[in-house]
C-alpha cells in the first residue's frame, strides 16, 4: 500500500477496462483490486486512487466477467462501512438502475 501499487492497479483497470470490454492485463488488475478490497488499508487506497468510479463504470460493461469482478470489488469495499457505500452511490452514474432491468 505504501509503495503506491494500488494506484497503479487502479490506473491499469481504468486504462484497459472500458464498457466495450478489456484485455487480460486490465481484467487482471480489476481482479487484484477485488481481492485487495477485502482489507481496510488497501480498500482506503483504492478509494483514494479513484478506483470506486472505475469499478462502478464497469457495471455497465457488456461482458459478464468484467461486471462480476466490479460487483465483487464494490461489495468488498461496501463491507468496510457507510463511507464506502456513500462513495459507491456517489460514483454511480445510473449503473445500479440499469442492473434492476
Amino acid at each position: 500500500v505504501e509503495a503506491g501499487g494500488i494506484g497503479k492497479l487502479v490506473d491499469l483497470a481504468r486504462f484497459f477496462l472500458t464498457p466495450d470490454g478489456c484485455d487480460d492485463l486490465g481484467w487482471s488488475a480489476a481482479t487484484a483490486l477485488s481481492k485487495l478490497a477485502r482489507f481496510p488499508g488497501p480498500a482506503e487506497a483504492i478509494k483514494q486512487a479513484g478506483g470506486i468510479g472505475a469499478l462502478v463504470a464497469l457495471l455497465s460493461c457488456k461482458y459478464a466477467k468484467e461486471r462480476e469482478c466490479a460487483a465483487m470489488a464494490l461489495g468488498n469495499l461496501a463491507d468496510h462501512g457507510l463511507a464506502y457505500c456513500t462513495a459507491i452511490k456517489e460514483a454511480d452514474g445510473g449503473s445500479f438502475a440499469s442492473l434492476r432491468k
